[in-house]
């Protein structure tokens, strides 16, 4: 009878027990990157320790992906099993959260290259959840000590989708999932605490997830003020009745309208009126005397003729 070498043996043992929880290795490296281009405005040496951070969360991701995919070819079953265990269920969605994250740290420097990421992410994002609720819902019978904070990781990761949602231009699916994820986040959060509290403590081993609470009220935060414009507006002041064309919730459609309507106002042609990072920014050129002056000109790049540039950062109403 022929016998598996024992490193052969090991090797296969190894892969079949690959988690799917590596992925949120990933969630944490992309996190960083996109926190620490955040802080490029004040360290430069952020923005280096930024892409550094990105290329190795890109290598990771190759990596891991490689061998669950690998895992999913030579060991379907014990994928299966993952797909049932009570637990690691709500790790799956770990997968598309990652890509886009991945999408959201790629944006600053390749926007092409950040929305098929972000697509892919969303609709898996999308299956994920539904394919986890259903799951919940079913006839599997779970127990109070199955439910911990790794919970939230399927249907709360919705709140993500806004944050590079919104500078691609898909508002409206940004506010779909952020608000899918704002009502399941209300739900969890209620089951989660009256299983903290009322019942036994959650093994020892699982502590690290009780992180995972900080999560979905920071992210939510984020996402929220990208998608309302952070309550503040780049605003464009036409003629002397001071109006105000806010970027938040504009679609590429509604942007265009906005521009093409501040440039009828001032009575200039439109130039180079552009989304930049979200942002519909409106530059109106004006007289230093008269700053809320009644003649002016779109530009999204550059003004003609070396003049300033005049932008408003207040607080202002939507113009829809």
């Amino acid at each position: 009878m022929t016998q598996t070498p024992p490193d052969t043996a090991q090797a296969f043992s190894r892969l079949a027990h690959f988690p799917v929880t590596f992925f949120a290795v990933l969630m944490g490296l992309f996190g960083l990157a996109l926190a620490l281009h955040a802080a490029a405005d004040s360290f430069a040496i952020a923005e280096i320790a930024a892409r550094a951070v990105l290329w190795l969360g890109l290598g990771c991701f190759a990596v891991i992906s490689a061998v669950y995919l690998g895992k999913l070819i030579r060991h379907p079953a014990a994928v299966s099993a993952e797909w049932h265990h009570p637990v690691r269920l709500a790790f799956f969605p770990t997968i598309t959260i990652s890509l886009l994250l991945m999408a959201t740290a790629i944006h600053g420097y390749r926007p092409d290259l950040a929305l098929p990421i972000w697509l892919v992410g969303v609709a898996g994002q999308g299956v994920l959840t539904v394919a986890v609720i259903s799951g919940w819902i079913s006839h599997r019978a779970f127990e109070v000590g199955h439910l911990t904070p790794a919970w939230f990781i399927p249907a709360v990761g919705n709140v993500i989708v806004p944050l590079a949602g919104v500078s691609l231009g898909w508002v409206e699916i940004s506010w779909l999932f952020f608000s899918a994820g704002m009502i399941f986040w209300l739900i969890l959060l209620v089951l989660v605490f009256n299983r903290l509290i009322f019942h036994a403590p959650i093994p020892a081993r699982l502590f690290p997830t009780l992180v995972i609470l900080i999560a979905p009220p920071a992210v939510a935060f984020v996402s929220y003020m990208r998608l309302v414009g952070g309550g503040r507006c780049l605003c464009a002041y036409a003629s002397q009745r001071g109006l105000c064309f806010c970027h938040s919730g504009l679609g590429a459609s509604a942007q265009a309208d906005a521009a093409a309507l501040c440039a009828e106002l001032v009575g200039a042609q439109l130039s180079a009126c552009r989304a930049d990072s979200g942002k519909l920014r409106l530059w109106a050129r004006a007289r230093q005397q008269r700053p809320f002056g009644d003649r002016g000109a779109c530009a999204g790049d550059a003004l003609a003729g070396g003049a300033g540039a005049f932008v408003a950062d207040r607080p202002c109403h939507h113009a829809r």
